[in-house]
């Protein structure tokens, strides 16, 4: 039977929540195009950066999604492990 340190599988499972809000948190700083449109109006690099903005929002979402199912999933494991162990 694997060895599951309760202890260490929850501070590691705080830490990938972190990270998950920390992925959320750089969604609207990857919003260059929008952000900087002043500065790209009638500029060639806006038409090519907003769709680039589209998907590294899309992409930064979807791997806070990840780590917070990781995170819940590793929260889970810690608690069934203690109520298995006592």
């Amino acid at each position: 039977m694997p060895h599951v340190d309760i202890a260490a599988t929850r501070t590691a499972a705080t830490e990938i929540a972190a990270a998950a809000e920390d992925a959320r948190g750089r969604v609207d700083p990857a919003r260059v195009a929008t952000t900087a449109a002043g500065e790209l109006s009638e500029s060639v690099s806006q038409p090519l950066l907003h769709p680039l903005e589209g998907l590294l929002s899309l992409r930064l979402g979807q791997l806070a999604e990840e780590l917070e199912a990781m995170s819940r999933g590793m929260d889970d494991l810690a608690d069934h492990t203690e109520q298995a162990t006592g």
